[in-house]
């Protein structure tokens, strides 16, 4: 019998018979055991990782009607509002404003969902103004991009080139790319449509067509983003509107809330389930123990076996979340009502020898005083 920390909880692990005491503060948890070795003899110590899925409460971060959160290091955060970029410098704790330049554009709005970085350079979404870039963490601001009633960025994505690739809407709305080092943005599509959200997957792009004037679908791109092929043609209420790569698959959610795979080997898709309320979904993350989740006005959607079957999950007085972050074993997700997090994921892992060879793995969790 191995004690690692004062017991809460007992778990009996046999294989056949081992034991050990673990202490957990958690109270709802799920236990994965992996093992690492793939060869057990006598005397060869077997590491195993604890995965604990910990089902906690939302707690407020902000108060700001905000968006999307981002890492650009451990301690340097920020986080696009919808009047202002707040920085922060100790992983969320505190928050200052950066010298965002525009006041109130229209609709009590200056800022859109669109926000990513690239070492220094941080790009921004502007309301009616294009993209904004900061070389000195806010200090300052530079306008670039396309301008006019209604454009607006819901995505920018940053390459392993330093490429910025960025979706627009309004009337000039299109992909757009920023290649590393300057400051002029392209149109790489030559019709106007509305791009909602961009995916990689090894050094291939893809975005969502999600537009009312053009028929939807999914786009690939393999050359960095100067050129975009379509590999999924869909009507409007099918249409492609959040979207994320896992492995080989890339997921979505139409704008009717239906699931979906896509195979990326070979571009198949399969219809998986409906998300039954899902009807105005905002973001779609998975998380490294394989949960799904999708943000709409009113709740937060999650699967945990693939998008068979769906849960819901909801913050008392939010009505309209936006964009989802994971940072650390922390969810995160922008709201009206400001941003919040949860924790999602903690591990131990722990070590000891045997000799058998045969046996598998199994865990029985019993509570202790």
């Amino acid at each position: 019998m191995k004690n690692i920390r004062p017991k809460k909880w007992l778990f009996v692990l046999t294989l056949p018979l081992v034991l050990f005491l673990f202490n957990s503060s958690y109270s709802q948890c799920q236990i994965d055991i992996i093992q690492n070795d793939t060869t057990i003899c006598f005397g060869d110590s077997v590491g195993l990782s604890i995965n604990i899925n910990n089902s906690t409460n939302w707690i407020k971060v902000t108060n700001d009607d905000c968006y999307k959160l981002i890492e650009t290091s451990q301690n340097e955060w920020y986080l696009n509002t919808k009047l202002e970029v707040l920085k922060s410098l100790n992983q969320g704790n505190t928050w200052s404003n950066t010298s965002w330049p525009l006041g109130v554009v229209r609709n009590n709005t200056s800022v859109v969902a669109g926000i990513s970085h690239n070492g220094s350079r941080l790009v921004v979404g502007a309301l009616d103004n294009g993209y904004y870039i900061s070389t000195n963490g806010g200090g300052s601001y530079t306008q670039t991009g396309p301008t006019g009633f209604g454009c607006a960025s819901n995505d920018i994505i940053a390459l392993p080139t330093g490429t910025f690739l960025g979706t627009m809407t309004g009337f000039q709305r299109g992909i757009y790319r920023l290649i590393n080092g300057s400051t002029n943005w392209t149109k790489q599509i030559s019709f106007g449509a509305d791009f909602y959200e961009f995916a990689l997957y090894n050094n291939n792009i893809y975005a969502s067509l999600s537009s009312a004037n053009h028929p939807g679908g999914m786009y690939k791109s393999s050359d960095d983003g100067v050129s975009w092929t379509s590999i999924y043609s869909s009507t409007y209420q099918d249409n492609p509107r959040v979207i994320e790569t896992v492995n080989d698959s890339l997921y979505f959610v139409t704008n009717a809330g239906d699931f979906h795979k896509i195979n990326l080997l070979d571009n198949s898709v399969t219809f998986i389930s409906n998300i039954s309320g899902c009807d105005h979904p905002a973001d779609l993350i998975v998380t490294p123990d394989n949960t799904i989740y999708v943000s709409d006005n009113e709740k937060i959607f999650y699967s945990q076996d693939f998008g068979n079957s769906w849960s819901t999950d909801t913050i008392s007085g939010v009505t309209l979340f936006k964009k989802l972050s994971f940072i650390g074993n922390e969810i995160y997700v922008g709201s009206e009502a400001g941003l919040y997090k949860k924790s999602i994921n903690s591990q131990l892992s722990c070590l000891w020898s045997t000799g058998d060879t045969t046996s598998s793995i199994t865990v029985s969790p019993t509570q202790t005083t």
